[in-house]
């Protein structure tokens, strides 16, 4: 099982590089690759960048996040294709335990959730609010509803939903996709081992403001 890591990177080059190197830090019973979705060619190149594991495709021109994901979908030649925020970290054994979740019989793979540092209060009350239900510790078992933006899926689960709409399509509504798989019977798996430790807001407004635009973009 060959397994291929997206991670969609902008203008905040040294979070994008800590993710990175989280990444290339993991060990596999079989090679992996990385496939970074540059949203911002213009800026210095990435440390670690330069790894043969790693496959840098520039694309100023995409202006939205589904639109970067699909492009790493398409990138991707892994059997399975793990996508990661850039702000969202795996911790040692991630990609190991995603080996051995990656079954023949699995259609997408929910990562393990824990809180990354530094953290505060107010950080840790967003994670519990956006990821609590997944956060370690979790048990292995079929789980109704993964999370969104950092999930794992069987390639060619998506391809075959392009027959449907395009994969941008389907990432900006991303749950609605996993609506879709459930109901065509597919088997999505939370993940005990691959743990994931994502930062998040320190701002009480910035989060805020974030999170009400995405709601508003979800209802619309």
């Amino acid at each position: 099982m060959k397994l291929s890591v997206v991670e969609v990177v902008g203008r905040q080059r040294e979070r994008s590089e800590r993710g990175l190197e989280a990444i290339l830090a993991q060990r596999t019973a079989q090679p992996f690759e990385v496939i970074i979705i540059d949203l911002a060619p213009d800026e210095r190149p990435l440390r670690s960048a330069e790894d043969p594991r790693v496959r840098v495709v520039p694309h100023a021109e995409i202006r939205e996040y589904p639109d970067a994901l699909a492009a790493g979908a398409r990138e991707a030649e892994g059997e399975f294709v793990a996508f990661l925020e850039d702000h969202c970290h795996a911790q040692p054994g991630w990609a190991m335990a995603l080996e051995q979740d990656c079954r023949p019989h699995v259609t997408l793979v929910n990562y393990a959730f824990e809180e990354s540092k530094p953290s505060t209060y107010l950080s840790r009350a967003f994670l519990v609010a956006q990821y609590g239900r997944w956060m370690r510790p979790t048990r292995a078992g079929p789980v109704a509803v993964p999370a969104c933006t950092n999930v794992c899926y069987r390639r060619e689960t998506l391809l075959n939903y392009t027959q449907e709409r395009p994969l941008e399509a389907w990432f900006a509504l991303e749950y609605l996709l996993h609506r879709r798989i459930r109901r065509d019977g597919g088997l999505m798996w939370q993940s005990e081992g691959a743990v994931v430790a994502h930062e998040d807001w320190l701002s009480l407004q910035e989060g805020m403001q974030a999170n009400g635009i995405l709601k508003r973009y979800s209802a619309g």
